[in-house]
């Protein structure tokens, strides 16, 4: 199956200057995992992305730090790529949406890729999963601990930048 097979023609755009707290309300209104970003709305040249945990890092409500300042320009996907190869840039990545471009020269955006349409796309094509448990797969390795004592903005800092 092929990225473009999984891939949504749907996404929010912003552009360069874009505040990061415009962002932060974009992702809250369109309920939103990937912003894309363009010089300005006409063009479909990506410039880069943020994902939502991009913008939770930043913690004044004030701040006039744009997403120029914080952008992602790779990893991208193209739409021929296998979905296990987008899965595994994903992983190593650590990211949850990626965008998908028709060639790395023209960075010409087409779509928006997410964990969640890879897992809907393998549904749809009665892919089983080998595990029937969660215990099959799941691990404890390297899963970070908090006391009850332990202050929230720890809590908070692992939540963003480990997931």
């Amino acid at each position: 199956m092929k990225v473009w097979e999984v891939m949504s023609i749907n996404y929010h755009k912003v552009r360069l200057n874009t505040l990061i707290t415009e962002a932060r309300a974009i992702f809250r209104k369109h309920d939103t995992r990937i912003l894309v970003i363009v010089k300005n709305f006409a063009s479909e040249k990506l410039e880069g992305y943020i994902l939502r945990r991009d913008v939770l890092t930043v913690t004044s409500a004030r701040s006039n730090l744009t997403v120029r300042e914080v952008l992602r320009e790779e990893p991208v996907l193209l739409p021929d790529m296998d979905i296990r190869e987008a899965f595994n840039i994903m992983s190593k990545s650590n990211v949850d949406a990626i965008p998908v471009v028709k060639s790395l020269a023209t960075r010409q955006i087409l779509g928006i890729v997410t964990l969640r349409d890879i897992i809907a796309g393998l549904k749809a094509a009665g892919y089983i999963p080998r595990a029937q448990a969660a215990g099959e797969v799941m691990t404890i390795r390297g899963v970070p601990l908090l006391s009850q004592n332990s202050r929230i903005t720890k809590a908070w800092r692992l939540f963003v930048h480990k997931g």
